[in-house]
């Protein structure tokens, strides 16, 4: 029987996953003297058995980061099955840690392993909504700093727009966490030793969503087509995905909605309810920006239905080709006569 301690780390939280990795390092090996790391692409039998056999030194633990998961991450010379045997050879009080940054489905052999030998297993996914606001103010206190939850919002809203409110698995994209934490830690160095506050987040985080201050949905729901089209130009010029740039459109019906629900149940209610940031809500209503038309509102989201049901009904080839007639019919909907 194995009597090494064997935990498998999996999930696109990148950031979680490498703090725990180094945590669990740092616990069995401090000054890293019987620590060796793997990159599953070079790994072999040979050398997974000799960094799991060696006794360690100085009387630390015989530690092992193994950067990748056979079978979820690519492996040139090594099949888990071959690697599962090796771990069974490892010396009592080993320390072995498997990491990926890919989800591992729930019937992969790697999990039936695991539970079989009582290994930890750990998923570290990427937070939504609440949690991603609880995961950035949980980071800025790491740092030694508190923030305005304001300026929470207002980082993601920068940052991955709409995309950070809840998952889509239809159209899933993509939530750099490693960017995130940098973001973090600039504004955390920039503010200490006060809290982090809006007028940081205002000057100093850029929006990297490639649609700058929203403005490819202020000039589509502003009923201004040539501008639009302009617009998303610029935006898929910068390497923005046809995916996002939509989502980032088809989120705006959302907060219509929502601006119209206001006067009766309050802007606080309606933003938390709805997903919508408080900030995002008052600049939608003070904006002439069309939020009251009903019937265009209505005609938006069943031309943003048109275009997903063209796409994952195989009638369109790809995203891209259906989202310049969609920006252009939105925008026509909403042009003022």
């Amino acid at each position: 029987m194995c009597l090494a301690t064997i935990t498998i780390l999996h999930g696109r939280n990148a950031v979680d996953i490498e703090d725990r990795v180094q945590a669990i390092l740092d616990a069995a090996d401090p000054q890293r003297f019987s620590t060796d790391v793997i990159d599953i692409e070079d790994a072999t039998a040979d050398a997974v058995r000799a960094a799991v056999t060696t006794p360690a030194f100085f009387g630390s633990a015989r530690a092992l980061h193994l950067r990748g998961v056979p079978g979820i991450d690519k492996a040139l010379s090594l099949e888990w099955d071959e690697l599962d045997a090796v771990l069974a050879e490892a010396l009592p009080g080993c320390v072995v840690v498997l990491s990926t940054t890919q989800r591992i489905p729930s019937n992969r052999r790697i999990l039936k392993s695991a539970a079989a030998r009582d290994w930890t297993v750990e998923s570290h996914d990427i937070p939504y909504g609440r949690d991603m606001e609880r995961w950035v103010a949980a980071r800025f206190e790491r740092c030694g700093v508190g923030v305005d939850p304001r300026a929470v919002k207002m980082i993601l809203d920068c940052l991955y727009p709409n995309a950070w409110q809840r998952e889509d698995r239809w159209n899933p994209q993509t939530i750099n966490m490693r960017l995130l934490a940098t973001e973090i830690e600039k504004l955390a160095a920039a503010a200490a030793p006060g809290d982090v506050a809006v007028s940081h987040v205002e000057a100093l985080t850029p929006d990297r969503s490639g649609v700058t201050a929203f403005k490819l949905n202020d000039d589509t729901y502003g009923g201004r087509p040539a501008d639009a089209l302009r617009e998303l130009d610029n935006v898929l010029s910068s390497g923005e995905a046809p995916e996002r740039v939509i989502g980032q459109v088809g989120y705006q019906p959302l907060v219509f909605l929502a601006a119209r629900m206001v006067q009766r149940y309050g802007t606080d209610t309606v933003a938390e309810a709805a997903g919508v940031s408080v900030g995002q809500l008052k600049a939608t209503i003070g904006r002439k920006s069309g939020w009251d038309n009903r019937d265009a509102t209505a005609a938006a989201t069943e031309e943003l239905r048109r275009a997903e049901w063209l796409v994952k009904g195989g009638r369109a080839p790809n995203t891209g080709t259906v989202l310049v007639p969609a920006v252009a019919a939105i925008s026509e909907k909403f042009r003022r006569k």
